[in-house]
């Protein structure tokens, strides 16, 4: 996936089991600075982490820096508009001031010399009250602007961050695509066996033989065969040679029918071939399989390890690459 921006270690896909087809992602993206942070630095769960990675996710991660810069700007916003306030406060104090000296000089000639003198020191205090609230007011008014400047500088790198986080998802979102369809591709070739019984890891090379036989497909070779699980049911994934000898095991499997471990010699009901699917793609087959008891589509399979879906059975086949696909047929 990346390196994390914090410790500069890889943040990859690694085995949780000894099947490869089922895997833990370690790493998240941050939705404010858009970088990566492995499992440790971002304290998350592996859960969350997949959680995160999906297309569709519902939750969002804020990385704990990432986090004090975006209260930083609120507490910003908030004290900007405090100094406001307090600078529309004394403008008005200031105003009424002038409106008190004004009626008092106005009386000042009618007024007696000790009422002249008492009206003079009055208005001195007053025009020093002043000077202080215009000081005041200046140094308000300076801080105001240092706030708006922050809060400009805070603006710009949002926007910043906004555009480097658009680039990140289309670059996630082609990474997504080119993962899908590598992880498809290498499971294209791949059988699964199931409804076989005892077994063992040491005879499971000729149990496929034996089932092949079966088939009439005694020449047929594979790359490799193991049980999914240790299981005494455990289904076995074949992996053939290519898709020719793919399409040619499932043609034998329709034509013949049903098929039962007794009349191959083995134990077991019946046996039956599916397709390596990825984690994605199971789900999606599932939903569309519960979709066609609901008689919402008419039919759906899977084919080189890719859903498709009918709507009815004059329609086309769908190839359904994600769950809005689906519900589009609905």
């Amino acid at each position: 996936m990346g390196t994390c921006f914090k410790c500069r270690n890889s943040c990859v896909y690694v085995d949780v089991t000894k099947d490869k087809s089922i895997k833990d992602l370690f790493g998240g993206p941050c939705d404010f600075c858009r970088n990566i942070f492995c499992k440790d630095c971002s304290k998350l769960t592996s859960s969350e982490i997949r959680a995160l990675m999906t297309q569709s996710r519902v939750i969002v991660f804020f990385y704990q820096d990432c986090m004090a810069n975006i209260k930083q700007i609120g507490n910003i916003q908030k004290d900007s508009e405090d100094i406001k306030l307090k600078f529309s406060a004394l403008q008005q104090n200031v105003s009424n001031m002038k409106e008190d000296i004004q009626n008092l000089q106005s009386q000042v000639t009618s007024a007696p010399k000790s009422y002249a003198q008492a009206l003079a020191s009055t208005t001195s205090t007053l025009q020093k009250d002043i000077s202080d609230i215009k000081n005041s007011a200046e140094f308000i008014s300076q801080c105001y602007e240092d706030q708006k400047t922050e809060l400009v500088k805070a603006t710009e790198t949002l926007k910043k961050y906004d555009t480097e986080n658009s680039a990140l998802k289309q670059n996630i979102k082609m990474l997504e695509t080119k993962m899908f369809f590598s992880e498809q591709k290498e499971k294209e070739n791949k059988v699964i066996i199931s409804g076989l019984k005892q077994v063992s890891t040491a005879n499971i090379s000729e149990t496929v033989k034996t089932v092949f036989r079966r088939l009439s497909l005694e020449s047929l070779q594979y790359k490799q065969c193991y049980k999914l699980n240790n299981k005494d049911n455990s289904p076995i994934l074949v992996e053939l040679n290519n898709k020719q000898d793919r399409a040619c095991l499932f043609k034998k499997r329709k034509d013949i029918g049903k098929i039962s471990a007794e009349s191959c010699g083995l134990h077991g009901g019946t046996i039956y071939f599916n397709e390596d699917l990825t984690m994605e793609n199971q789900k999606l087959f599932k939903l569309a399989r519960d979709a066609r008891k609901q008689k919402l589509i008419g039919a759906t399979y899977t084919y080189l390890g890719l859903v498709y879906v009918k709507k009815d059975a004059n329609s086309p086949a769908v190839k359904i690459l994600s769950e809005d696909n689906l519900k589009e047929l609905y």
